[in-house]
């Protein structure tokens, strides 16, 4: 089905093209007065190529207004639209910003806007969870731009990309399994980091990033080499909040199970097997998990140790 473009898209789309910055700027103005989007709005948003259009500004745009302009529209269009929308979207938007956010030295030299970029990735693969393939390059690829992100000098993109690695975590978790190491070593460095709250925001992911990656063969290894020391490390932050997050973080972790798929039984197949046995053989992982639970319990702050016994007693 074919749709005629409307009378104003593309008034304002020509205007896009404009080489005098204060055209692109109304143009762009007129065009976030339209959100939020309706029906009839939403439908010829994606048919009359807005989306493509908002998309190249955001990367060549050579004013830093029109970028972020550009990058306010099309985030505060997600929410019009519904899972299968969202992600030709992310066909379209994550790419670009993998392009600006994800090789050093950034090509998007704001920080902000940085920033921006991630938290708008993060936005719409949640909002097209349901459709993602978790075998999809788009996401491996921004797995792979989000190592990038976690050496951004600015803090807030660095909390961005944990929460981006979170999310991964949960709709596209072979992604991270296939960066499993790099994104492993990145955060852990991250966990030295001078904010508590980016602190709080990293032990997050380390923890999710570990528990989605369990089955990678290098798992083990990694987790009695870098992840558990870098945990006992948080023991003794001297951040009290911190030390109660790494409670809340491990008793999540050992409620939820420590793996994130359990194996299928040996009889069903000859991979089923090779699932079986690879579990079997993976390190008492609950054991050392109670271990670091039982260290946050000795704290000499009470409220952290008293964070420690509650989630000891939803485990009993």
């Amino acid at each position: 089905m074919s749709y005629i473009i409307r009378p104003d898209w593309q008034r304002e789309l020509s205007h896009l093209k404009n080489t005098d910055r204060r055209s692109r700027l109304s143009a762009l103005a007129s065009l976030k007065k339209k959100l939020p989007l309706k029906q009839e709005a939403r439908i010829s948003f994606l048919a009359d190529n807005v989306v493509d259009a908002l998309v190249d500004r955001i990367a060549n745009d050579p004013a830093e207004q029109c970028r972020e302009l550009s990058l306010s529209i099309l985030s505060g269009s997600f929410c019009s639209f519904d899972a299968r929308e969202s992600l030709l979207i992310a066909h379209s938007f994550i790419p670009v910003a993998i392009q600006r956010v994800g090789s050093r030295p950034f090509k998007e030299p704001v920080e902000e806007l940085r920033l921006k970029l991630i938290d708008a990735c993060n936005a719409v693969l949640l909002q097209s969870a349901s459709e993602l393939d978790d075998s999809q390059e788009l996401t491996q690829r921004f797995a792979c731009c989000l190592v990038q992100a976690l050496t951004d000098t600015y803090p807030e993109t660095k909390r961005s990309a944990g929460i981006a690695i979170s999310t991964l975590c949960q709709v596209a978790p072979q992604s991270i399994r296939l960066h499993f190491a790099d994104l492993t070593n990145t955060l852990i460095f991250n966990l030295r980091h001078q904010h508590a709250k980016t602190r709080t925001t990293t032990l997050n992911a380390v923890v999710d990033v570990a528990r989605a990656s369990v089955d990678v063969d290098a798992f083990g290894h990694m987790f009695h080499q870098a992840v558990l020391p870098a945990l006992c490390k948080i023991c003794t932050d001297r951040s009290a909040a911190v030390r109660v997050h790494l409670a809340r973080s491990v008793g999540a972790w050992l409620l939820k199970g420590v793996y994130s798929r359990k194996p299928e039984r040996a009889a069903e197949s000859q991979e089923s097997t090779a699932s079986f046995k690879t579990h079997r053989a993976k390190p008492m992982l609950e054991v050392d998990l109670l271990v670091l639970l039982l260290d946050v319990l000795a704290d000499d702050t009470f409220f952290v140790a008293v964070r420690a016994v509650a989630e000891l007693n939803v485990l009993v």
